[in-house]
């Protein structure tokens, strides 16, 4: 089996190849579940290899906390990624993942055409991790209260100017 990271590489390149022929953007995205598990050697190549393969934004999953929060923003501090958490809720602005997590961004293709990207986490995401205490306090809002954000958010988008919008989501259903 081909590990998870090496299939991104490579379904990346040959999309790349058959986009760059004929003139599409490259937009390179991630929904999530980049750290697994605890070993923060691992989780520190995958954050090294985001920024290596040109990701240009990502959500967080269920796994980023298979680590505390805090640990999760020491890895990204220094990503080039955006990291997108639409529905996150952090309790105090201070902590290394709050500073890290926006809730879109706009990123400009090789086109000049621009893109809203948007990132929402699972609102279950308490009840798809070990130990609640690791989200150090994060919650995530409800989908009805999600669904009602993200069109707030795609309504600023648009007063950008912004007609092109993708969802980076590891909410599932």
């Amino acid at each position: 089996q081909v590990p998870k990271m090496q299939r991104l590489v490579s379904a990346s390149h040959h999309a790349g190849l058959n986009a760059a022929k004929n003139g599409a953007d490259i937009l390179k995205v991630c929904a999530g579940d980049t750290f697994i598990g605890s070993d923060e050697k691992r989780n520190l190549a995958a954050a090294r290899f985001l920024d290596t393969a040109g990701i240009h934004a990502q959500t967080l999953g269920n796994h980023e906390f298979d680590i505390t929060a805090s640990i999760c923003g020491n890895l990204l501090k220094d990503s080039k990624v955006k990291t997108l958490g639409m529905n996150l809720n952090f309790p105090n602005d201070s902590s290394p993942l709050a500073q890290k997590v926006l809730r879109s961004t706009i990123v400009e293709g090789d086109s000049g055409e621009k893109y809203g990207l948007i990132g929402v986490q699972p609102s279950d995401l308490a009840s798809r991790i070990k130990k609640k205490e690791i989200l150090e306090g994060i919650t995530t809002d409800d989908k009805e209260q999600t669904m009602r954000e993200l069109q707030e958010e795609v309504n600023k988008l648009k007063q950008q100017g912004i007609n092109k919008i993708i969802l980076l989501s590891h909410e599932g259903n």
